[in-house]
């Protein structure tokens, strides 16, 4: 009876250690990278793979999501490998000779009858197209040799113009056979930063050859009403082999911050209408307020003065919101009355804001200019609204280019209609006949003469 039990007990036990085995393998290092590779090339890692589980591996094999064009292969194909052993794989692949660059990423799987795992690939195809130096202007402020995964030195504001200089370079010996690479563009993104919205430049198509460099400028402005944070800036340029139609891409990530002050407030519009008065009368002021910093307003002051005219109009606590609220605008329109014992003139309008109630804190000052004409005095300006700035330039532009169409075509019609109004008329007629009447006496006197002599 002992001796049954004995048995059972070793059948038991013997029954417990096949069922809890433990099969198990370990892989270093735990990914196969390649580097960075030429085109054409053949080249090999070495990963070791080890038994630490408590069972036998049988019939290990490999395979890899690897393209078939890079003949992926290993110096083991189907093998076995007891507790606690190892073995070194040599793993080869040779880079097609017309690979598109940049990096890549493929899985290893490793399999046997009692275990499976998956080991990551990584492989650089060397670049034949590359940003050689980059350097970034913000608001008037410059930070050179920025790299991939930087964050730009400056904080840029809102209506900051952000300009990226960007030197590209073919990175081809000029000895190298199809080294020219054609169609670049270079785009670069601001990302979300538009209310969500993503802001974009690019440049036109341009060619290099090889070892040869080419420096472009793309400027992005930040938009008035933006909310501060950080935004990624993606750089990406793209390449074409003009003999193998290869392609080539490079991309790079940059971070920039955007920060507000803490007040403000600017005078988006301030438009005069009409800018030109004769004698006396009423021009419409219209002003338009936003608040671009980071702090609501509650008690600005808006204000309108000139003293010659008597103006001083002053508008106070004004409420502001901010970023893309509806409230972050103010809009007013002031009538600005004009006596006619006001001297004729140009009469400068101040408008001021300030974002707080102790008049001290001035945020942003315009002025734009209302003529005043005697009575009898000629008006020679449209009585056109007028605005400062660049916009009023502009239209003022196109009034001159209106001007100089209508007299050319005037002054040809001036010249006809004189003329055939007095040809056409009465007298002209009469005119010609009391000519030809008097060379007909003057050659019948003359020939009577001629014929009394003889």
């Amino acid at each position: 009876m002992k001796k049954l039990l004995i048995i059972i007990l070793i059948c038991f036990s013997l029954a417990a250690s096949a069922v809890f085995a433990d099969a198990n393998m370990s892989i270093t290092p735990v990914s196969v990278n390649f580097g960075t590779l030429e085109w054409g090339t053949e080249t090999t890692q070495t990963f070791n793979i080890t038994n630490n589980g408590d069972i036998n591996l049988t019939n290990i094999n490999f395979s890899t999501s690897i393209a078939s064009r890079y003949n992926a292969s290993f110096n083991q194909s189907v093998f076995n490998l007891g507790v606690g052993a190892n073995a070194s794989i040599q793993f080869n692949i040779t880079i097609p000779g017309d690979e598109d660059t940049g990096n890549n990423t493929a899985d290893l799987y490793i399999r046997s009858d009692q275990y499976n795992t998956i080991v990551p690939v990584l492989f650089d195809i060397k670049q034949r197209l590359s940003i050689y130096d980059l350097s970034v202007k913000v608001g008037g402020e410059t930070d050179s040799g920025v790299e991939d995964g930087d964050k730009i030195d400056k904080e840029a504001e809102p209506n900051d113009e952000v300009i990226f200089e960007i030197e590209t370079k073919n990175l081809f010996d000029s000895d190298d056979d199809d080294s020219d690479i054609k169609d670049i563009t270079v785009k670069i993104t601001i990302e979300g930063i538009d209310d969500n919205d993503d802001l974009k430049g690019e440049t036109e198509d341009f060619d290099l050859d090889a070892e040869k460099k080419s420096t472009k400028k793309i400027t992005i402005t930040i938009p008035e009403r933006v909310e501060e944070g950080t935004y990624n800036v993606s750089i990406k340029i793209d390449g074409e082999n003009a003999d193998t139609s290869t392609d080539y891409t490079v991309e790079w990530n940059l971070k920039l911050e955007l920060e507000k002050k803490r007040h403000n407030i600017i005078i988006k519009k301030y438009e005069l209408s009409p800018s030109v008065i004769k004698c006396s009368g009423t021009a419409k002021l219209n002003v338009k307020l936003l608040n671009l910093g980071r702090k609501k307003e509650s008690d600005a002051i808006l204000e309108i003065k000139n003293s010659d005219l008597g103006l001083n109009t002053r508008i106070e606590n004004i409420k502001l919101d901010v970023d893309y609220d509806e409230d972050a605008e103010y809009s007013k329109s002031i009538d600005i009355y004009v006596a006619n014992d006001i001297n004729a003139g140009t009469y400068p309008i101040t408008v001021n804001v300030y974002y707080d109630d102790s008049k001290t804190k001035l945020d942003d000052q315009k002025s734009v200019d209302l003529k005043i004409e005697a009575c009898g005095e000629t008006t020679t300006e449209e009585e056109t609204p007028e605005e400062g700035g660049s916009e009023q330039e502009e239209t003022e532009e196109v009034e001159e280019e209106t001007e100089h169409e209508e007299l050319v075509v005037e002054e040809p019609g001036v010249e006809t209609g004189f003329s055939e109004g007095f040809r056409g008329s009465g007298t002209y007629i009469a005119l010609l006949g009391l000519i030809a009447l008097a060379v007909i006496i003057t050659a019948v006197l003359f020939l009577a003469k001629f014929i009394g002599k003889e």
